[in-house]
């Protein structure tokens, strides 16, 4: 809600993008931080850090970030208020719809980080260096929003995104033919292949889709923010949890939820923008 206070459209979508590519890119190194604190330290250190650092940060948000809430859009704090302005965020059919659209392209991500693991023990054997595979491909996800931070300013936010979920949506289709061709399993180098292709590019929803969603919301920001990260989070991950359950030791379910989730994602995108995507966005 800050970001929206300060900032909309593009300029939104590109600051939150660059967050985003932080906010990945930062727990990619964390395990080998805490390795070291552990190394060089009793472990009991860790928990000393995270309060030190949980300190420095509340103390320097509270010298440093001023209010960023214009005095015009306060309002008060009741039941009433709140129930008006979620019923205003479904009902703005921009807001409501790539909230879905989040959620659902979302909700394939989710059943990735529930079924990676098991995936890669089964049809790779791969146990001990996994790590290094989920932070490379954490890694691509950072790497691509920071590149839509510099991109959304040419292009705009829903063109990446249409963009984004077409490839993502048509390279899972190619390689889930493959693999059920093949008795649901692919070589590990087509396996990754298809990963940091699809990973790329879901790297430049999560910047865009907030800002998408968020546009129309600069008057009750705090609640929009709010509403928009619960629903989506309750899509992706119901559904993240479904595609999960109907792991069967193959690719099948994960790389078959990709495509199937990210076509339905762009139906729900064409209907958000009523069939046309407008040039100012």
């Amino acid at each position: 809600s800050v970001i929206r206070d300060l900032y909309h459209g593009r300029a939104m979508a590109q600051v939150t993008s660059v967050i985003m590519g932080f906010f990945i890119l930062v727990p990619a190194i964390a395990p080998a931080l805490g390795q070291a604190i552990y190394t060089f330290l009793p472990w009991r250190w860790i928990f000393v850090v995270l309060l030190l650092q949980a300190v420095l940060v509340s103390f320097w948000f509270w010298r440093r970030q001023e209010e960023t809430l214009k005095p015009e859009y306060e309002k008060p704090f009741s039941l009433i208020t709140i129930g008006k302005n979620v019923w205003e965020i479904l009902n703005t059919r921009e807001s409501f719809w790539y909230t879905m659209a989040a959620g659902i392209i979302f909700g394939a991500f989710v059943s990735y980080l529930l079924t990676s693991p098991q995936i890669f023990e089964d049809a790779y054997g791969i146990t001990d260096k996994f790590p290094y595979y989920f932070g490379g491909l954490a890694i691509v996800i950072g790497s691509a929003s920071l590149f839509n931070a510099r991109l959304v300013m040419k292009l705009g936010m829903r063109r990446l995104c249409l963009f984004a979920v077409s490839i993502q949506c048509s390279i899972s289709s190619i390689v889930f033919i493959y693999a059920w061709l093949h008795g649901g399993h692919v070589p590990l180098i087509v396996f990754m292949g298809w990963a940091v292709i699809a990973f790329f590019m879901m790297g430049f929803l999560f910047g865009n889709f907030n800002a998408i969603a968020l546009e129309p919301l600069g008057h009750i920001a705090g609640i929009g923010a709010a509403m928009v990260g619960s629903i989506s989070t309750f899509v992706s991950m119901g559904i993240g949890t479904l595609i999960g359950q109907a792991y069967n030791h193959t690719v099948l379910p994960m790389i078959g939820g990709y495509a199937v989730l990210g076509f339905v994602s762009l139906l729900v995108m064409k209907w958000a923008d009523r069939g046309h995507i407008p040039s100012a966005s």
